[in-house]
C-alpha cells in the first residue's frame, strides 16, 4: 500500500501524456482498493499479529495519508463500485484497529502509530477520511489512555506463580522495573529471570509448553485463542475487562431490570447476564461506542460461552441478589465467530 500510494503521487506530478497517465492512476487505484481488501481479510484470519505487523509498517499513516487522493481520483473518474468497496474497506480497516485495542501488545505498538497519522491528516470536509477518522481518532486515544494508566501500575507480568518480585512496580516508584523475556518455545510466556523460568518449567510450564507448540490450531483451522494473547496480554485482557465492567455497573444493572420487564417469565431469582461485547459495534450516529451493552437468559450466553464454571458462577450471582451484575466480556481474537469469552463478576463495591 506504501508503495502503490508514492508511485501513485509520483505519477500525478509527472508530465506523462493524459491518456497514460489514465491507464497508470486507473491500475495504481485498483491495486490500492484491492490492497485494502487483502488487509482486512487478512485481519480476520490472523487478528492481533496482522494488526500490530501492519502498524509497525506504517499501514495506519498510509492510509490517512493516500485516502482523499484515491477518493478524488474515484469521484473523477466515476468509479463508482470502487468508491463504494473502498470506502468500505477503510471503514473496516479502522474498526479492525480498534477492535485489537483490547491486546496490550497491539496498543504497545499503536502509540507511535498513531502520532505519525495525526501528523500526516489534513482535514477536508465531506470526504470518506473526514467521515470516520475524527471518530477513529477519538476511541484511540481513549483506548491508549487506559492501556497507559495500566502500565503506569507497573504490573509484574512474570508467568512464575513464585516469583519473588513484587506485583506492582508503580512507573513513579523508586525501584528500577526489570526487563522481561519471552520462553523461546511456546513465545507467549513473559519471565523476569532465568531463575523463574526454570522454576516454571519444572512446575508445569514444560507440559503446557510443548502442548502449545504442538496444537496452534483447534479443528476448524483457527489458531487457538490461547496462542494471539501472551501473559502480559493476558493480565491486560482482564484488568480491561474489569475497568469496563465498573464503569458500566449502573448500566448493566439498568439494563437488566429492563430485560427482565420484557422476559417475565424468567423467574425473579434466576440471574440474568450481562454483556459487554467489544467485538461488535451498535448501529447509529457517530461517535462510535466501540462495545456493544446488552442482556441475555443465561441459556443463550451457556451456548457461547460453554467453557466458563457456569453452576458456581450462577450460584454466586444468586448469593450477590442482583448487587453486582454476572458479565460475559467478548474479547476479539481473530474472525467473526472466533473470540475469547470472559465470564464474572466486576471488583467488589464498597457499598
Amino acid at each position: 500500500m506504501k508503495t502503490v500510494g508514492r508511485h501513485f503521487e509520483d505519477h500525478q506530478r509527472s508530465q506523462t501524456c493524459s491518456a497514460e497517465r489514465t491507464q497508470v492512476d486507473h491500475k495504481l487505484v485498483t491495486v490500492y482498493a484491492e490492497c485494502l481488501c487483502y488487509l482486512h481479510q487478512t485481519i480476520e484470519q490472523h487478528g492481533s499479529f496482522t494488526v500490530i505487523q501492519s502498524l509497525k509498517g506504517g499501514v495506519l499513516k498510509c492510509l490517512v495519508r493516500w485516502a482523499d487522493r484515491m477518493e478524488e481520483y474515484i469521484k473523477d473518474n466515476q468509479l463508482f463500485a470502487m468508491a463504494n468497496s473502498s470506502s468500505n474497506h477503510f471503514e473496516f480497516l479502522l474498526k479492525d484497529i480498534i477492535k485489537y485495542t483490547t491486546h496490550h501488545s497491539v496498543c504497545a505498538v499503536l502509540s507511535r502509530a498513531m502520532r505519525e497519522s495525526e501528523d500526516a491528516y489534513v482535514q477536508v470536509s465531506g470526504t470518506m477520511l473526514d467521515a470516520h477518522y475524527s471518530q477513529f481518532q477519538e476511541t484511540i486515544h481513549e483506548r491508549l489512555s487506559i492501556w497507559r494508566q495500566w502500565d503506569q501500575l507497573g504490573r509484574n507480568c512474570c508467568a512464575n506463580a513464585e516469583c519473588p518480585l513484587p506485583v506492582y512496580t508503580p512507573r513513579l516508584g523508586t525501584v528500577k522495573r526489570t526487563p522481561m523475556f519471552r520462553c523461546s518455545g511456546c513465545e507467549l510466556t513473559l519471565y523476569c529471570s532465568k531463575s523463574c523460568q526454570k522454576a516454571s518449567w519444572n512446575t508445569g510450564h514444560r507440559d503446557v509448553c510443548r502442548t502449545m507448540r504442538k496444537n496452534r490450531f483447534d479443528e476448524d483451522g483457527w489458531p487457538k485463542s490461547d496462542y494471539f494473547f501472551d501473559s502480559r496480554d493476558r493480565l491486560y485482557r482482564d484488568w480491561f475487562i474489569l475497568e469496563h465492567i465498573g464503569k458500566y455497573r449502573i448500566t448493566f444493572l439498568s439494563k437488566q431490570k429492563r430485560f427482565r420487564s420484557e422476559h417475565r417469565s424468567i423467574p425473579a431469582n434466576e440471574p440474568v447476564v450481562s454483556v459487554l461485547d467489544f467485538t461488535t459495534f451498535p448501529l447509529g450516529d457517530p461517535p462510535w461506542s466501540f462495545c456493544n451493552i446488552d442482556t441475555q437468559a443465561v441459556p443463550k450466553a451457556r451456548e457461547q460461552a460453554p467453557d466458563a464454571d457456569w453452576d458456581v458462577l450462577l450460584d454466586e450471582a444468586k448469593k450477590r441478589n442482583g448487587k453486582d451484575p454476572l458479565v460475559m466480556a467478548i474479547i476479539p481474537v481473530a474472525g467473526d465467530y472466533h473470540h475469547y469469552y470472559w465470564v464474572g463478576f466486576g471488583r467488589q463495591q464498597s457499598n
